[in-house]
């Protein structure tokens, strides 16, 4: 169990159970769930928290793009949307800065900078900077094989 959220026999969450949690912390924090931007952000969130990083944004827009079936492009277009509108009409990610300690800012963050304090907000106050405990549906159905 980590922070009381996750129980499984292994120690373990599958990607379904994450993708679930990433989706209920974006709400929760301020997100737009009815906004086409909101799938793709999930998206893009969770392979920032598996890959440890959002250095190369445009790498990762592109088989997010492709596991969506749309062009890259609308789908930063959708990003920038996102955080806009989500930005504006909701708690302008507060507690996000707060928990980083950060001022809070009167203007829209960018897309990579709301990605990169989400992803460490995420794996640093709920999974403890531990990420070796998400296993992967996808690994797991091959080692039956």
């Amino acid at each position: 169990m980590r922070n009381g959220r996750f129980k499984s026999s292994d120690g373990c969450i599958g990607e379904s159970e994450l993708r679930h949690f990433i989706s209920g912390e974006m709400i929760r924090v301020g997100f737009d769930p009815s906004l086409k931007g909101f799938r793709y952000f999930c998206e893009l969130l969770y392979l920032s928290i598996l890959n440890r990083s959002t250095d190369n944004l445009i790498d990762m827009y592109k088989p997010a793009a492709d596991k969506f079936s749309i062009n890259w492009k609308a789908l930063e277009r959708n990003l920038r949307t996102l955080v806009y509108s989500s930005f504006y009409n909701g708690t302008k990610f507060i507690h996000v800065y707060e928990y980083f300690g950060l001022p809070p800012e009167d203007r829209a963050p960018t897309v990579r900078r709301i990605l990169a304090l989400m992803s460490e907000y995420i794996v640093y106050n709920l999974f403890e900077n531990d990420i070796s405990f998400i296993k992967s549906d996808k690994l797991n159905a091959d080692d039956d094989d």
